[in-house]
């Protein structure tokens, strides 16, 4: 990796970790198909949302690519870094701030696994219908990326039916809030939401959910 920019990211990533030595990056080359394999140049995985964002401001000014990646369990190519520069990790975003039993909703971030979720939900007698087939591993941030749907779609629908509002963070580092509990545009008039869900990462970074839930 280019010296100057490693260390501008280990600047900027202070609580967080860079990662550049080839057998560190050898295990984000490629997703969970495996079908081809492109080296980063760095892998970084920020401590915080407020790291995350700071990492992306960072990167625009320094005109280096961004990949996004979750658990990497995509089959589509979509947390692999075609053109190098820059993955970067999620896997610290793994809260669940909020469980609402009375509103039918959660608040979670990017990197919680369904798994975890279910587990949470389950106490309270909820559940979180959608559920692809890498659901034991795979994170909420990857499924609203890819409107992921699985076998319970056919009776309940696809992720993009239960994203009440997501918090997402632009390429130039600005964030911003679509949607929230009680769903909606927020203060927008275009529908925003909508258009994230299903992105792929080419829009933003998400870093926080609002989530329908359903009694179980």
């Amino acid at each position: 990796m280019n010296p100057t920019l490693e260390s501008q990211l280990k600047r900027t990533i202070r609580r967080g970790r860079v990662l550049s030595a080839p057998a560190q990056l050898a295990g984000y080359n490629t997703d969970g198909l495996g079908y081809k394999t492109f080296r980063p140049d760095a892998v970084v995985i920020p401590a915080d949302a407020e790291e995350m964002i700071a990492l992306l401001r960072e990167s625009r000014e320094l005109n280096v690519p961004v990949t996004i990646r979750g658990a990497g369990t995509s089959l589509s190519g979509g947390p692999v870094a075609a053109e190098g520069g820059i993955v970067v990790h999620t896997s610290s975003l793994k809260k669940i701030r909020t469980i609402s039993r009375e509103g039918f909703w959660c608040e979670v971030e990017c990197s919680v696994t369904l798994s975890q979720l279910d587990e949470a939900l389950r106490a309270h007698n909820l559940f979180y219908p959608p559920d692809p087939s890498s659901g034991p591993v795979c994170t909420l941030g990857g499924n609203v990326a890819m409107n992921a749907g699985g076998a319970h779609c056919f009776r309940y629908g696809v992720t993009s039916n239960y994203v009440l509002g997501l918090e997402v963070v632009m390429l130039d580092g600005s964030v911003h809030r679509f949607g929230g509990p009680a769903g909606g545009r927020g203060d927008w008039h275009e529908d925003w939401k909508r258009l994230m869900v299903g992105s792929e990462g080419t829009l933003g970074a998400f870093t926080r959910f609002w989530l329908r839930v359903l009694p179980r």
